[in-house]
């Protein structure tokens, strides 16, 4: 089912609809006799362990464990929920099987629980006495135990990390706000070194995509600004959402300060948005020259589709701390209908959603107020999410429910001036 944006008219300081074409239009760039291939899933560039994985875990771990544990590194299953597309899958791949080998005391239960975790989200049964939370109470003791690290810890805590934060999206338990900070917390003192290590750095920017959104919707600070570089290139966990993530940065730096300076006037506050707004506006997403040679058609699109969509979110946001509810919600319609536009044209490209877009959908979502497409989000929600997400899917829908009564039947403030009341809701990108 289409979540389709109504007609209506366009304004010019808006990033308009037919911006989407672009996602059309770059896959036909650069077009070579091996593009077909690449469309195929043809194996990714970068190398990948070519040994059967299961035969080279560490001898001392049991038949049992070994299997379990291998569930993470399969391409036709955990990879292709978590990753982007092949290459992606093929440096995730790398990265989680590389991680373990090098430190397999650290990581063994929280692998054991994100693998039982994920198990559970595609048949929809626990391993026995349940594996799954027995482990991961180990993993995050062990996480909790560590005061600070020295450099050859971080490819273990980065790892460690990971593996919590996304079993407890898969498992919806309260713990991952913690989980994101004290992780980011031990590995702020070694962040600009890492961008040596493409497997450390990897890590950390799933931890800290997350951790900015969370601290965008809450108006917090985050404890770390993404690295970038003047020369355009694609991030394993970011795609091409590095220097978005720096703009994202200020953004809550700002919104941070206006929280808590209640004696600003609203002409004052409009008049600090201002500068961070045009540079928003202004920004466009960059790759390097060999970006299609290296990307097959549907990572490439997925990438533009998730850079665009974020975007547009936080333009939502900057407006509505600008114009609440019944103030230039024209604007904000225009620019909600945009995402669902850039979202259902890469499903019909690719046959799915990209990656970390939830925090647009949720943003454009809350914009809508046709009681008829609002059905069709929550179908959207229910029906086209993998099972990789059902339970964060199941508690968006409860929330967006929850807040389209209250704006048109309480009359509530705007959601993001009640954040504080909704500790529990978990916010992904």
């Amino acid at each position: 089912m289409r979540v389709a944006p109504p007609r209506g008219r366009r304004r010019k300081d808006d990033i308009t609809c037919t911006s989407g074409n672009q996602l059309i239009w770059m896959v036909h760039l650069n077009k070579d006799s091996n593009q077909s291939e690449r469309d195929n899933h043809s194996p990714p560039t970068r190398p990948s362990p070519k040994r059967n994985k299961a035969s080279i875990l560490p001898p001392e771990l049991p038949p049992f464990e070994s299997q379990t544990i291998g569930i993470l590194w399969s391409k036709n299953g955990f990879l292709k929920d978590v990753a982007l597309g092949p290459r992606y899958a093929d440096v995730l791949q790398h990265s989680i099987f590389n991680s373990f080998w090098n430190s397999p005391s650290t990581l063994k239960e929280a692998y054991l629980a994100t693998s039982a975790a994920y198990v559970q989200t595609q048949h929809d049964w626990h391993y026995h006495d349940n594996l799954e939370f027995q482990c991961s109470a180990v993993a995050l003791k062990r996480l909790r135990q560590l005061n600070e690290i020295n450099p050859n810890q971080l490819e273990a805590v980065s790892a460690l990390g990971v593996c919590l934060v996304l079993f407890h999206i898969m498992t919806m338990t309260s713990s991952l706000h913690t989980i994101l900070t004290f992780t980011l917390s031990l590995l702020a003192p070694w962040y600009p070194t890492l961008v040596d290590d493409p497997i450390i750095n990897s890590h950390t920017h799933h931890l800290l995509f997350i951790h900015t959104i969370e601290c965008l919707v809450r108006r917090e600070i985050p404890l770390l600004k993404c690295q970038t570089t003047e020369e355009p290139f694609v991030d394993n966990a970011l795609g091409l959402c590095s220097p978005l993530l720096c703009l994202f940065y200020e953004v809550c730096e700002l919104s941070h300060l206006l929280k808590h300076n209640v004696a600003s006037g609203i002409a004052e506050q409009k008049q600090s948005w201002s500068g961070i707004l045009a540079r928003l506006q202004r920004w466009d997403p960059t790759f390097p020259p060999s970006f299609h040679q290296e990307y097959c058609s549907v990572e490439a699109i997925s990438m533009m589709t998730q850079a665009r969509v974020q975007q547009l979110a936080a333009l939502i946001l900057i407006h509505r701390f600008m114009h609440p509810y019944g103030e230039e919600d024209d604007s904000a319609i225009s620019k909600s209908q945009a995402i669902f536009l850039f979202l259902e044209q890469c499903f019909a490209a690719t046959g799915t959603y990209p990656l970390h877009t939830f925090f647009p959908f949720l943003v454009a979502s809350l914009e809508v107020t046709d009681v008829y497409q609002q059905l069709e989000i929550i179908t959207l929600l229910t029906v086209r999410q993998k099972p990789f997400s059902r339970l964060f899917s199941q508690r968006l829908v409860g929330f967006l429910q929850s807040e389209w009564r209250n704006r048109y039947t309480l009359h509530k403030p705007y959601w993001l001036d009640r954040i504080d009341t909704l500790q529990n809701m978990v916010f992904l990108p």
